[in-house]
């Protein structure tokens, strides 16, 4: 066997040990991409929702009751029968009109791959913005994700219009 050349079985060892360290540090890395790039989602959304609704509240002096009165461009979604709500395989989106002094709130979460959602609510010209994650320990992935995205724990709250009934709460000061 003189003069052929191959690897020790201590050499492939040593390889398949350190793609087995690079993978388990870059995992957790390559999820909190994916959770973030979701999240990213539910806030343009609720984006378009809002600005739909502020054009809508000019136009007419009242809010929009169903997505169908907006001007609104929500792919891949299908509207509910009442048109309240728009229902994508992920999640949903929906906004509630209070027409008793210009306040509403937009919604949007995603209750299949993340377990978060991003809400905003104006008054005016004021608007406030809060991320939820529906899960009742505050410090899992969910709530950090808040966290990482400016919210600041404030409690948790009954969501049950929501996926589950407990939410953690994070008001965003960012």
């Amino acid at each position: 066997m003189k003069g052929k050349q191959a690897f020790t079985l201590i050499e492939l060892l040593v390889v398949v040990l350190i793609i087995g360290i690079l993978a388990a540090v870059a995992l957790p890395q390559y999820e909190q991409a994916v959770m973030k790039s979701r999240y990213a989602t539910l806030k343009a959304n609720v984006k378009s929702i809002y600005d739909a609704q502020q054009l809508y509240f000019m136009a007419n002096g009242v809010w929009a009751e169903d997505f169908d009165a907006l001007t609104l461009d929500l792919t891949g979604c299908t509207l509910s029968a009442d048109k309240k709500e728009c229902v994508y395989p992920w999640g949903k989106c929906h906004f509630a009109s209070g027409n008793n002094g210009d306040i509403g709130r937009g919604v949007c979460q995603n209750t299949t791959t993340l377990k978060n959602a991003y809400v905003r609510h104006w008054k005016g010209g004021q608007s406030t913005q809060t991320c939820w994650a529906f899960t009742s320990d505050p410090t899992d992935k969910y709530g950090k994700l808040c966290e990482r995205e400016g919210g600041v724990y404030t409690g948790s709250s009954t969501c049950t219009h929501a996926f589950g009934s407990v939410c953690q709460v994070y008001p965003i000061t960012k």
